[in-house]
């Protein structure tokens, strides 16, 4: 039986503007368009921004889990909200 082939379809302009920032980086000049960003964010932010300059369309959201959950984001708020009242009066009474 085939396997199937779950490979992502590859850009060749995309790949052509690795190649030159990857021979700009070892032959020394390290000045390559996008190299902060690669080195900063990786390669899935550099692609997702050559895609963008290239294609015109905008990179994918990726929307970040947060970090509490929304049932005690109400809870917690009220319990930083006392905390900070309590050191507050605290203060006022010295």
């Amino acid at each position: 039986m085939a396997r199937p082939d779950f490979a992502p379809k590859i850009d060749d302009a995309l790949v052509a503007r690795y190649e030159e920032l990857r021979s700009q980086v070892m032959g020394g000049l390290g000045n390559g368009m996008g190299l902060a960003l690669f080195v900063r964010q990786g390669m899935r932010s550099w692609i997702e921004a050559w895609r963008y300059c290239t294609l015109g369309t905008q990179p994918a959201q990726h929307q970040p889990e947060p970090a509490v959950p929304t049932p005690l984001r109400t809870e917690l708020t009220l319990l930083l909200a006392s905390m900070v009242l309590l050191n507050h009066q605290m203060e006022v009474v010295r």
